[in-house]
């Protein structure tokens, strides 16, 4: 857990549970299930349940907890051109990519002088800043025209006194792709997403 962060849940059943096997999530994470709440985050779990890349946010949930997580995320649509990050400007949110194309790119001149990496539908974009509000290493831009969804520090903070096993694997999801982007970093000597 990033510093600062505290759980202070009472011990009971449901928050002693196991997150669900890959093979239980296949079974359990129904589409009624991911429409049942306030947003439609079918897509969304299609693009991550599909995604077999590297740089895959391979969390592993349960419909019920895919709908604890949509209660703390906001979706929001980009245009191609937009930018979704800039560097050196601190943030505390990762962005979940559910549809389009996004460019990672480095330092030194406009956006799209020195790409990166090409992001896609199924990713995770800026999860340092699930472990705090860190300056970002490079610009992130639309290429297509994108829906990501938005999830915040504080508010994965405060869905941590509810759903602390739900947090957790959301933050080694992310911890994973970080740490494959950083090794990437070291190994290129460029920024990392």
């Amino acid at each position: 857990m990033p510093p600062g962060w505290a759980i202070a849940a009472p011990a009971s059943a449901a928050n002693n549970r196991q997150i669900a096997s890959p093979q239980e999530l296949r079974r359990r994470a129904r589409p009624e299930e991911l429409k049942a709440g306030p947003l439609d985050i079918t897509t969304l779990v299609a693009a991550i349940e599909g995604r077999l890349g590297e740089d895959a946010f391979a969390v592993v949930l349960s419909g019920p907890d895919w709908q604890a997580l949509a209660s703390v995320l906001e979706r929001r649509e980009l245009r191609p051109g937009e930018l979704l990050l800039r560097r050196g400007q601190a943030d505390a949110r990762a962005f979940l990519v559910e549809r389009g194309q996004l460019r990672v790119y480095g330092t030194g001149g406009p956006p799209g002088s020195q790409r990166i990496a090409t992001l896609h539908a199924g990713t995770v974009v800026g999860e340092s800043g699930l472990f705090g509000a860190t300056p970002c290493a490079a610009h992130v831009e639309a290429v297509t025209p994108c829906v990501v969804w938005v999830l915040a520090a504080a508010r994965l903070q405060a869905l941590a006194i509810t759903a602390p096993a739900l947090v957790a694997e959301v933050l080694r999801a992310a911890g994973a792709v970080l740490a494959l982007r950083q090794r990437a970093q070291r190994e290129r000597g460029t920024p990392r997403a």
